[in-house]
């Protein structure tokens, strides 16, 4: 579930503005997004950040990627994909990766549920779910 934590960080930026607990497919916790756009494992490990410009730093401070207007985009600035405003998640090419719904609840490609980011913007959700932009 390293996973979600990841896919949490990449969010737009003005829908930081809470702190909220993110759980596996089977309601484990697996960390939290507080509410200045850091994220925790379920140890409290800290694991990177989502600053207000939309930029996603991991935890030692290295640059990883940042968001812009729905589309993701990795470190050396190439695009990974983009979140709808519906919460449906394509990849670069164009490809369904899966969806993040309105109650925060994450599905794959294949409609299996994958966990619950309730409360959690659903770009962030779909950041670290689906584009790994925090995984070293």
């Amino acid at each position: 579930m390293k996973k979600l934590l990841v896919m949490m960080a990449l969010a737009l930026v003005p829908m930081l503005s809470f702190g909220q607990s993110i759980y596996s497919r089977s309601g484990s916790y697996e960390g939290k997004v507080d509410s200045n756009g850091k994220i925790y494992d379920r140890s409290g490990s800290y694991k990177g950040e989502v600053r207000s410009n939309g930029y996603i730093y991991d935890r030692s401070g290295s640059y990883r990627g940042k968001i812009s207007s729905g589309s993701y985009y990795d470190r050396s600035g190439s695009y990974c994909g983009k979140i709808t405003s519906d919460g449906k998640v394509y990849d670069r090419g164009g490809s369904y990766k899966g969806e993040v719904r309105s109650d925060g609840s994450v599905y794959d490609r294949g409609g299996s549920y994958c966990g619950k980011a309730q409360g959690v913007p659903r770009a962030t959700a779909a950041a670290l779910l689906f584009f790994d932009l925090l995984m070293p």
